[in-house]
């Protein structure tokens, strides 16, 4: 009965040792053109992301806690639907310094190239805003494409400087 048990274990750890060997050898030949194409295509990607990467601008992004939260209601509710006309260089100016450059990517699929940045509280450094910019292929600049915040509502931000940005705005 050992004899057999064993003569079994070593047949199943043989089927299991050769797998797909019954797959054609077609297929086989197909996949690997695959995955060598998908290989090519990330190359691709990272080289675009690496060339590019080095001319974004970059730098502390230290702002004030004022700053970082009156963003966030000047982006959100006055320039509303306008945030996404905004260029890397308005950004800048409104806060007067370059932003800290997170990363850059490229996606094929929206044909474009994005950069994202992050202007911090010089306060708390858990409280920033984190700005993505978009430059679509064919085009010079990049424009905002989305915001969002961290370490403080929007609420919060907006009780102490609506109003006050809405009396500036008129």
């Amino acid at each position: 009965m050992k004899k057999l048990c064993s003569v079994l274990l070593i047949y199943s750890m043989l089927l299991s040792a050769c797998g797909n060997s019954s797959q054609p050898e077609q297929q086989t030949k197909e996949d690997t053109k695959q995955e060598q194409t998908k290989q090519e295509q990330t190359k691709q990607e990272e080289t675009k992301s690496e060339e590019a990467s080095t001319e974004a601008p970059t730098g502390d992004g230290i702002v004030s806690e004022e700053q970082v939260q009156k963003s966030y209601v000047y982006f959100d509710d006055i320039l509303d639907l306008d945030v996404y006309e905004q260029t890397y260089e308005d950004i800048r100016d409104y806060f007067g310094v370059d932003g800290v450059f997170q990363k850059e990517e490229y996606n094929e699929r929206m044909e474009s190239t994005y950069r994202y940045y992050d202007w911090i509280s010089e306060d708390d450094d858990t409280h920033f805003i984190h700005v993505n910019f978009r430059k679509k292929d064919g085009e010079d600049t990049y424009k905002v494409s989305a915001f969002n915040t961290s370490g403080f509502t929007a609420d919060e931000a907006r009780e102490k400087y609506l109003e006050q940005l809405q009396a500036e705005a008129e």
